[in-house]
């Protein structure tokens, strides 16, 4: 579990194994109506979203034994995904996703599975599963 530092001096406790991907806010989301947010990213876990005050280099440092790779959302936003989350990568679909959409990872399996949209290929993601030295399945 890793303690992770939450606005108004609270925290969170999280487990590794329920991150999913990890990124910095856009600056239209540290905005909430008029007033600013002291979150600086926001976490995806199994069981929803979490907007943390920490920056992603610490978020990442805290959650130390989770294999992350840096992807890239289709705004050219970085990503860090947990890799090891991944069970299975699909096409972007011409009819419903951004142009520069080149892949859809899943966090498990059914409709209601959360998924992330990367600009990355099926080659480029087996180049980088290669590289963290993890199984080639998911992106089958």
């Amino acid at each position: 579990m890793a303690k992770i530092d939450m606005p108004n001096g609270d925290d969170a406790n999280i487990s590794g194994d329920d991150v999913l991907v990890v990124r910095e806010l856009a600056a239209v989301e540290r905005k909430w109506g008029d007033v600013e947010t002291s979150s600086r990213s926001i976490i995806f876990t199994k069981s929803g979203a979490i907007y943390p005050i920490l920056e992603v280099p610490q978020i990442l440092k805290k959650l130390d034994g989770v294999k992350f790779a840096e992807l890239t959302a289709p705004n050219e936003m970085p990503l860090q995904v947990n890799v090891e989350a991944v069970t299975d990568r699909d096409d972007a679909s011409r009819a419903l996703d951004d142009p520069r959409t080149r892949s859809v990872l899943r966090f498990g399996a059914g409709r209601k599975a959360a998924t992330v949209r990367v600009r990355e290929t099926k080659e480029q993601l087996e180049e980088i599963w290669n590289a963290l030295g993890l199984p080639l399945d998911p992106l089958a």
